[in-house]
């Protein structure tokens, strides 16, 4: 796979991925470093890529509603 093939396919997912001698980056549009990979794979950077651009299941909530315990209705 070449290097354009796998910047359209992260493209169209919502990742960016730029190249610095042989470093790829990868990101979020618009993602800050801290979500950045850095990779010297090219099949690398199109898995953690494509892995980053599936959605996040919610975590689930730590607190659970007591017994007996009403919920306002607010309409």
């Amino acid at each position: 796979m070449t290097y354009k093939a796998v910047q359209e396919t992260l493209r169209a997912a919502g990742i960016v991925i730029s190249k610095k001698g042989e470093t790829h980056r990868i990101n979020f549009f618009s993602g800050l470093e801290d979500t950045a990979h850095y990779t010297t794979s090219l099949q690398d950077a199109l898995d953690k890529g494509l892995a980053m651009a599936k959605p996040q299941r919610p975590q689930p909530s730590l607190q659970r509603p007591r017994p007996g315990l009403r919920v306002a209705n607010w309409s």
